[in-house]
């Protein structure tokens, strides 16, 4: 249909990162922790390109100023959605494919964060696919180039551009399975 617009579309696909911080900022709050539910696309300024938005760094003063620092301050974590922002003239914009890790690096960059964490299906990058390869060999520890390859070329475990804010920063990733916590998985920082 002529009225369904991406704009339209990256709006309506925006609301199931607002019900979960929601739900997990419940959850924690169930268990005494104190948290709160911050929605990115009030914070988060991207480019106007509706379903592969870019973060934009003038986000930067106004997230740590009016949001971050003051809930930080207080001992409370903030729950923020991944994968939304905002764009020029307010629309609501999705990052596309990797968004929720991209978000995760931007925001990091911002805060100066000692440490990213990502959790996924599977411990690491791999020097290829785990799921069809038994003798699939996990890296321990790799650079940001070397990340950043593997994930350019296939690797699904990262997104691509989130690396770059961290190599900024020199804040180092690790990468580890929620389906084995325990298990060592990889770190990705500025020399492997």
């Amino acid at each position: 249909r002529k009225d369904i617009t991406m704009a339209r579309i990256d709006y309506l696909v925006s609301f199931g990162e607002r019900l979960s911080i929601r739900l997990l900022a419940e959850a924690l709050e169930a268990k005494n922790i104190l948290s709160y539910p911050v929605d990115a696309s009030n914070i988060l300024a991207t480019s106007h390109d509706f379903g592969d938005a870019e973060p934009l760094d003038r986000s930067e003063q106004l997230y740590l100023d009016l949001i971050m620092n003051p809930l930080l301050d207080h001992g409370i974590i903030p729950v923020v959605t991944g994968y939304i922002g905002y764009s020029g003239d307010g629309c609501t914009t999705t990052l596309g494919r990797g968004g929720s890790d991209l978000t995760a690096t931007f925001l990091a960059n911002f805060l100066n964060a000692d440490a990213v964490y990502l959790w996924k299906d599977v411990p690491g990058f791999y020097d290829k696919d785990p799921k069809e390869h038994a003798d699939a060999h996990m890296y321990a520890a790799l650079d940001y180039d070397h990340a950043e390859k593997l994930a350019k070329n296939g690797a699904k475990v990262v997104y691509f551009k989130a690396i770059e804010p961290l190599r900024r920063k020199k804040i180092p990733l690790y990468v580890k399975s929620y389906l084995d916590p325990d298990k060592d998985g990889t770190v990705v920082k500025n020399e492997s």
